[in-house]
C-alpha cells in the first residue's frame, strides 16, 4: 500500500507539477513509506498472542495446517475483544488517508493527460504508464486483498466453501508471478524488447542451420 501510495505521488508531481523543485518531490514521496516503518515499530512493541490464543489457532487449524501454534513464533491477535485496539485505529487511519492520496492523485493524473495539449504521441505514453499505476492496484487488489477478506470472513463470520479456499491460496501463491508478468504485457518497451531479442535468435539459429548445410 505504502509503494502504490508512493508511485501514484511520484508520478502525480512529474504529470501534474512537473516544475516542483525535486527535493519536495522526494521528500513527499518518501513521506508515504512512513505508516510501515511505525506499523513495523508497533507491532514489535506489541505482545506476542497468548497461551489462549494459541489455543485456539490449535484447536481450529492445528490438525488442518499440521502446526502445532503453541511451539512457532507468530504474530496474531485476537479480533473478537470488546476493547478498541489502537494498533488496529492507526492503520486503518492510514489505511484511508493513502486510499485517497491514491485516488486523488490518479483522478488529477488522468485529467492532466486528457487535458494535455501534447501530441497524440505523448499523451499515449503518459496513458501507458498510468496504465501500469492502475496495474499496481488491481492486479494486489484481485489477487491478495479479496483472498485475505475472505479468509477473514471464514475465520470470523461463516464457513466458506472448500473451492473459495483453494482458489484463494491459488490467486495469493500466483501473485509474485502474476504482477510482474502483467507489468511486462502492459508495458510495450520491454514486450517489444522481449519479442525484438526473440526475433534475434530465430533467425540467427536458422543462419547456423543453412551455414553448416552448404
Amino acid at each position: 500500500m505504502c509503494l502504490i501510495c508512493a508511485t501514484f505521488t511520484f508520478r502525480y508531481f512529474v504529470v501534474t507539477r512537473s516544475h516542483t523543485n525535486a527535493v519536495i518531490v522526494r521528500s513527499l514521496t518518501a513521506l508515504n513509506f512512513s505508516p510501515a516503518i511505525l506499523w513495523f515499530i508497533a507491532f514489535l512493541m506489541t505482545d506476542p498472542p497468548g497461551l489462549t490464543l494459541r489455543k485456539r489457532l490449535n484447536r481450529d487449524y492445528g490438525e488442518r495446517f499440521a502446526v502445532d501454534f503453541e511451539k512457532i513464533y507468530i504474530f496474531a491477535m485476537e479480533t473478537t475483544l470488546e476493547d478498541l485496539d489502537p494498533q488496529k485505529i492507526f492503520s486503518a487511519f492510514f489505511n484511508i488517508i493513502q486510499a485517497a492520496v491514491i485516488i486523488s492523485t490518479g483522478v488529477s493524473i488522468y485529467r492532466t493527460i486528457q487535458n494535455s495539449v501534447e501530441s497524440d504521441r505523448s499523451k499515449e505514453v503518459q496513458r501507458k504508464a498510468f496504465r501500469l499505476l492502475l496495474c499496481q492496484v488491481i492486479c494486489p487488489m484481485i489477487m491478495l486483498h479479496i483472498p485475505s477478506i475472505l479468509n477473514c470472513t471464514q475465520t470470523e463470520i461463516a464457513q466458506l466453501p472448500d473451492w473459495v479456499n483453494r482458489t484463494s491460496v491459488m490467486f495469493m501463491n500466483a501473485f509474485p508471478v502474476a504482477n510482474p508478468l502483467l507489468t511486462i504485457f502492459l508495458s510495450s518497451d520491454i514486450s517489444n524488447s522481449l519479442r525484438n531479442r526473440l526475433a534475434r535468435k530465430k533467425s540467427s539459429s536458422i543462419s547456423i542451420v543453412i551455414s553448416t548445410a552448404f
